[in-house]
């Protein structure tokens, strides 16, 4: 089992319930929608319980943010793949870069 430091546990406990509203669903709703308990879920929103890292991919997937950015890791909600692919491209062809911004 993964173990949240303090700081990643209050992040978590903000941005699951800063998704939830922003999607404007109750505790119950989501817990429903996830498997869980009502007090579960309460219970990750308000920092006293931790969930599994299954669950936090489950929260994340349902949310379509990364577990990063439930964690506090990441800033940015999904990561862009496309981005990272363009840098890759750029590296590996710099050339081509370079004569594209000539």
């Amino acid at each position: 089992m993964y173990n949240l430091s303090g700081d990643e546990m209050s992040i978590f406990a903000q941005r699951l319930r800063d998704l939830r509203l922003q999607k404007g669903l109750k505790q119950s709703e989501i817990a429903e929608k996830l498997n869980i308990s009502f007090k579960t879920l309460s219970a990750y929103e308000t920092g006293r319980a931790q969930p599994s890292m299954d669950m936090l991919e489950r929260i994340a997937a349902f949310f379509n943010v990364s577990v990063d950015y439930l964690l506090g890791l990441s800033d940015l909600p999904k990561e862009s793949v496309k981005l990272d692919l363009h840098i890759l491209y750029i590296i590996i062809n710099p050339n081509k870069f370079l004569s594209l911004t000539s």
